[in-house]
């Protein structure tokens, strides 16, 4: 399930893509990067797609003999150990050529990422009147299953993610041909846990009227493209009709670290900033599991409303906006901590009797408010991160019954 790929230090690459690979394709496209590297879009002689992630070595990285980075050897290793979870993204193979600081990655292919979903139902919905702007709530419950499965998984091997964004999240058709109904499409078939199977679960035929498809919706959507000018909206429809066999699964460990040092200072310039748990923006260096759980608050929240909950356009800016919405902390000790290097007792004061009636304003438009879910934001977003809610509470939580 998992090769290291070793090129031939003779051969030299051709427009960033070395021969190796370019023969086992037919067709790459750019579908995204960033900072520490380029995602493509491969197509395999056999018709099925995979994405290939380009790693960024800088010749400053050490490299000895065949030996990878120990910054990419982590990103590896962590996704190698997690690699049996269904709502984690299966890392197939690795490429590594040493002589051309040449690393990639290789993945299954995921359609879609969350972002891209709820940016374009957000999009179509502000066309139709009266239209909720995010989610259907039974799609939201089945991803939230899914990634409180997934990062349960990586908390209990001590695996902080660190980043935690709807960019980060992929959604996977687990009926893809390659795999049964039920199985993730690929070479592992990895059985699918799925939200709602079982003893217990919410039979078909009761789906909620918000959970069919809007034709309405339909319409605006097919209309959606990408940032490149390119059809979206297809995609996005697709999603939504399959919805009760999408899987979404966790992306980019990048910036993921091992919690097993407890006593280690940790770097604070980590997690998007819109996602990022207010401890981090005060300055804390020693946390825990409690930054991913704040960022899947945010996340939860965001499915549910089409925008994300903590726009800021700058660290305080973003501090600002969370004690407007949850109040202004009177002191460290609000997070469990005796010092936060940033936090000032100037800080404006925002007095918020009820924190859950001011996130059932921010997350319910349009549509009737559901307190438990209300309440498992709620709990994500608690100022101390010990007193968060957990992943394997949250899979126990009165919302996923």
């Amino acid at each position: 399930m998992f090769n290291l790929l070793k090129g031939k230090k003779s051969v030299t690459d051709v427009d960033g893509i070395p021969p190796e690979l370019r023969s086992l394709f037919t067709e790459f496209k750019v579908i995204g990067g960033g900072t520490y590297g380029t995602v493509y879009k491969a197509c395999k002689k056999d018709g099925h797609y995979v994405a290939l992630k380009k790693i960024k070595l800088a010749p400053k990285d050490e490299i000895v003999s065949m030996s990878l980075p120990a910054t990419a050897m982590r990103e590896i290793l962590i996704l190698r150990e997690l690699a049996s979870h269904q709502n984690v993204v299966a890392l197939r193979h690795v490429y590594f050529k040493p002589a051309t600081l040449s690393l990639w990655l290789w993945f299954d292919n995921c359609p879609l990422d969350l972002r891209v979903l709820i940016k374009n139902i957000y999009k179509a919905s502000s066309i139709i009147k009266d239209a909720a702007p995010g989610l259907a709530s039974g799609l939201v419950k089945r991803f939230a299953w899914h990634l409180f499965c997934g990062m349960e998984f990586a908390h209990k091997l001590n695996i902080l993610h660190r980043d935690l964004k709807p960019q980060n999240i992929l959604l996977n058709d687990c009926t893809d041909h390659r795999g049964g109904p039920g199985e993730l499409g690929g070479a592992s078939g990895r059985r699918v846990r799925l939200y709602g199977d079982g003893e217990g679960s919410r039979a078909e035929g009761s789906r909620s009227s918000e959970d069919v498809l809007d034709d309405a919706l339909v319409t605006a959507l097919s209309h959606m493209v990408d940032h490149n000018g390119a059809m979206i909206g297809p995609t996005c429809i697709d999603v939504l009709r399959k919805g009760s066999s999408i899987t979404a699964q966790v992306a980019d460990f990048g910036l993921a670290r091992s919690q097993k040092l407890q006593s280690k200072v940790l770097t604070r310039e980590v997690v998007t900033l819109w996602y990022r748990a207010p401890e981090l923006l005060l300055g804390c260096e020693t946390y825990s599991s409690g930054i991913d759980m704040w960022s899947l608050g945010c996340i939860l929240a965001e499915m549910m409303s089409g925008k994300p909950l903590f726009a800021g356009d700058s660290e305080v800016d973003t501090l600002f906006r969370i004690f407007k919405l949850l109040g202004t902390p009177a002191s460290p000790h609000d997070f469990g901590l005796d010092r936060l290097i940033y936090f000032q007792t100037t800080f404006p004061k925002w007095d918020v009797q009820n924190a859950r009636q001011a996130i059932t304003r921010a997350v319910y438009l349009q549509r009737d408010p559901n307190p438990l879910f209300v309440d498992l934001v709620a709990r994500c977003l608690t100022y101390n991160p010990d007193l968060r809610i957990s992943c394997t509470e949250a899979l126990q939580h009165p919302f996923f019954n």
